[in-house]
């Protein structure tokens, strides 16, 4: 069969055509299959900082799921941390959270430790798997708590020859990266920013106790016979960095010149007794009022009565 050229002009055309919407039905079959992947959002922090012992949240906005789950990995492990909302590893503080309604998923992680510093990945299980990088970042500072370093006296005034005691206490810390309290650092003692230190002809005596069940240091300075020089701001300092004092003033006053009085081994200023003596006058004042008032009441009486 001989084909002229008008014949070959059409296979041709018809061939191209076909071939073009073979080729346009594969791109667009393609691009449908891309729309219905999941697509991550970028609505929650990629990079994360805590303090250790810190709770750190790490998420992903994710839409389109689906069916498919979502994986929470650190970028150098292959094994999975969390598969959908169970968890694949044996660390009891790592934990998946989903909120569906806002298409949120994130990985808890309790108690973090320096060893959580990583990248982690927000990884969907489709062909070939898409994912969101999330950096934590765990500083090397310990959780604030209670304070370390606290410090009472009996009384802030001693009358001069009188005792003076000061307790100084000194908490360990918790280390959150352990998982187990460390000991309650060591105390320097100070006064008006010099050390001090025991010494028996100053009479200054310094003792050290630790109290195992509460974790603390418990440090004293007590003097036996106070002097006037012994006026001053008691400091004591714990050697952790942050270098944490607590103070108190301690003031040695002459009983007489100062206006004090001793009640038992405590002294106490006799700030009330001039109010005392200014709340007398003034209740004097009244009475004395009150006397001139029916005095000439009663004058006033007689004088009346004489005039009938």
């Amino acid at each position: 069969m001989n084909f002229n050229s008008d014949m070959l002009h059409w296979v041709l055309c018809i061939l191209t055509t076909y071939l073009s919407v073979i080729s346009y039905s594969q791109s667009a079959g393609q691009n449908n299959k891309k729309s219905r992947l999941p697509l991550f959002k970028d609505r929650h922090p990629r990079n994360v900082s805590v303090y250790l012992g810190e709770r750190a949240k790490l998420s992903c906005h994710i839409e389109r799921l689906g069916t498919r789950s979502v994986i929470w990995r650190r970028s150098s492990d292959d094994h999975p941390l969390t598969i959908g909302l169970f968890t694949f590893v044996g660390d009891t503080r790592i934990k998946a959270k989903a909120n569906k309604r806002t298409n949120e998923w994130s990985l808890i992680i309790e108690d973090t430790r320096l060893s959580d510093d990583d990248i982690y990945e927000c990884q969907v299980s489709t062909t070939p798997k898409i994912g969101r990088n999330v950096r934590l970042n765990v500083r090397e500072n310990y959780k604030d708590g209670a304070q370390v370093i606290t410090i009472a006296t009996s009384n802030e005034y001693v009358v001069i020859g009188g005792p003076v005691f000061i307790e100084c206490n000194a908490t360990g810390r918790h280390n959150y990266a352990t998982g187990a309290p460390e000991p309650p650092p060591a105390i320097t003692w100070y006064k008006d920013g010099d050390p001090i230190d025991s010494n028996a002809e100053t009479g200054v005596l310094i003792t050290k106790k630790n109290d195992m069940k509460t974790n603390k240091l418990i440090s004293t300075l007590s003097i036996r016979k106070s002097k006037k020089q012994d006026t001053g701001t008691y400091i004591c300092r714990s050697d952790t960095e942050k270098k944490d004092t607590d103070s108190v003033t301690i003031y040695v006053i002459n009983e007489a010149n100062d206006n004090v009085k001793r009640s038992g081994t405590s002294v106490q200023h006799v700030r009330s007794a001039s109010q005392k003596t200014a709340s007398a006058a003034k209740n004097a004042k009244y009475i004395s009022l009150v006397i001139l008032s029916l005095t000439m009441s009663m004058v006033y009486r007689t004088h009346l009565l004489n005039w009938w």
